[in-house]
């Protein structure tokens, strides 16, 4: 396989976490890397990886130098950064890139709108910060590719394959609900290990204990689950919930807590969240047409 030109505009956790990846999994020294981000040089990851990683503030360069481009920047810098490369590259400048975006609620057709672009050379992403040590998830939303972007979705897919799990392909608007749950989700389970971690130290464990003994209890119980791939997680519950003992009293207690309703809030309003992110860059479009 041909070296792959990659290049990333912004340079947040996100991205580290997939540099982070791609270092683990020796797949950083093998790609052609750019990240164009105003303050890229001050980061200390691509400090570490400056051996492998090209920085720079320009994002025209970076888009003459790659083949896929990451767009990874807040929401609302994305319209002006779409402008400036309308006035700096021409058509057959962009159509020869696969842009790729990871930025919630960002529509292909915006996208398409804003970089005055046919869709065949767009791709959404989402995936999350366990990328940074092999073990993200991730899938792409997407409409016909060009036949001439078959290669480069090929050499991104194979990327991520190398951090995390492929999950598949889903429409835009299940894209949101992938973002709440894939995307957010580690931030609510590492809310549940806190929490957890709390409850044991309430109870008089050291807190480095605590923590550790949360954090490996959370990563065996999804090895479990993972290697029965056919068991429900309320069959491994039971299991472990035996008559009278001290689990189903801890269920009892978060049951009457709405624990398993608060959760299912959380993926509902994370999911509106992104659904209102699209309709802002809509208006925020429109306003600007």
């Amino acid at each position: 396989m041909e070296s792959i030109k990659l290049g990333f505009i912004g340079g947040g956790n996100i991205v580290q976490a997939f540099i982070n990846g791609l270092h683990r999994s020796n797949q950083l020294k093998l790609t052609n890397t750019m990240i164009s981000c105003p303050n890229a040089n001050e980061k200390p990851i691509f400090k570490q990886y400056s051996e492998y990683i090209q920085t720079t503030t320009s994002n025209i360069d970076l888009c003459r130098f790659a083949d896929i481009v990451l767009f990874a920047v807040k929401s609302k810098f994305i319209k002006s950064i779409c402008n400036e490369l309308n006035e700096h590259l021409n058509h057959d400048d962009k159509k020869r890139i696969l842009f790729v975006s990871v930025i919630p609620g960002l529509k292909i057709l915006t996208i398409e709108k804003w970089l005055m672009i046919k869709n065949e050379n767009i791709v959404r992403i989402m995936y999350n910060v366990a990328v940074a040590t092999e073990n993200g998830c991730f899938c792409f939303a997407m409409s016909k590719l060009n036949e001439s972007m078959k290669q480069s979705y090929e050499n991104l897919k194979f990327l991520f394959n190398a951090v995390g799990q492929y999950a598949g392909n889903v429409t835009e608007d299940q894209l949101d609900v992938v973002t709440a749950l894939m995307g957010s989700g580690p931030a609510f389970f590492c809310l549940v290990c806190e929490a957890m971690a709390d409850g044991a130290v309430k109870m008089g464990l050291p807190r480095d204990l605590a923590l550790a003994m949360t954090k490996q209890t959370m990563v065996g119980c999804a090895n479990l689950l993972l290697s029965s791939k056919d068991k429900h997680p309320a069959q491994l519950r039971d299991e472990i919930a035996t008559p009278g003992g001290t689990t189903i009293y801890g269920l009892h207690a978060l049951e009457t807590k709405a624990v398993r309703g608060a959760f299912i809030d959380a993926i509902s309003v994370a999911a509106q969240r992104a659904q209102n992110m699209s309709k802002e860059l809509e208006t925020f479009e429109n306003d600007n047409s």
